[in-house]
C-alpha cells in the first residue's frame, strides 16, 4: 500500500511528465520517469523483504504485581534476509491501547523493548498483532498479520496484617 508521501510523489513525476509534454522541455523527462520508477522500485523492495515472521514476546520476570510496570522485550524471528528500511511491531493489548515498537537490528536478531507503566492487575490478552514494514524512504508499506494468543497477567499486591479485625 502506497504511503501518503508515495502518492505524492507518483502525483509530482505524473505532473512533471505533462508539464515536460505541455512545454516541450526534454530536460523534465527523465526527472518525471525517475520520480515514477523510485515508488515503483520501493513497492518492488517492500514485497520482496514480506516473508514469515513469528513474534516472540518475553517478560523479564514471573510475575508481576498491580501497580508496578511490566517492561516487555519482543523478538522478531524472520525467514531469510531482514530489510534495512523500517520495521514497527503494533499490538493491541485489551484496556491497555496499542503500542508501536521499533525493532533495533542486535547481534543478527531483531529486537525492541517497551515497558507498560503502573498496570492495574488482571489478565490482559494481546488482541493483535503486526509487524509495519517500510522501504528506506516510506513511500511503500506493507502490513504482516502476527498469530497472538498469549497474554499478560498481572497479579493482586497481598499484603500482610497483623491482626483479623484490627
Amino acid at each position: 500500500m502506497l504511503t501518503d508521501r508515495g502518492r505524492w510523489m507518483l502525483a509530482f513525476g505524473g505532473g512533471t511528465y505533462l508539464v515536460a509534454w505541455g512545454f516541450g522541455s526534454e530536460a523534465l523527462y527523465p526527472i518525471a520517469l525517475g520520480l515514477v520508477l523510485a515508488v515503483a522500485a520501493a513497492a518492488l523492495w517492500v514485497r520482496f523483504f514480506h516473508k514469515p515472521m513469528r513474534l516472540h514476546r518475553q517478560l523479564t520476570r514471573t510475575e508481576h504485581l498491580a501497580g508496578d510496570d511490566v517492561p516487555i522485550r519482543l523478538e522478531l524471528e524472520v525467514d531469510g534476509t531482514v530489510p534495512a528500511g523500517s520495521l514497527v511491531v503494533r499490538e493491541r493489548i485489551a484496556r491497555l491501547g496499542e503500542r508501536e515498537t521499533a525493532l533495533d537490528r542486535r547481534r543478527g536478531r531483531l529486537v525492541g523493548t517497551y515497558t507498560l507503566p503502573r498496570v492495574p492487575r488482571g489478565r490482559y490478552p494481546v488482541e493483535s498483532a503486526q509487524v509495519v514494514l517500510e522501504d528506506p524512504f516510506s513511500l511503500e508499506r506493507i502490513e504482516v498479520p502476527l498469530p497472538s494468543s498469549e497474554s499478560i497477567l498481572v497479579y493482586p499486591r497481598l499484603v500482610e496484617l497483623d491482626s483479623l479485625f484490627s
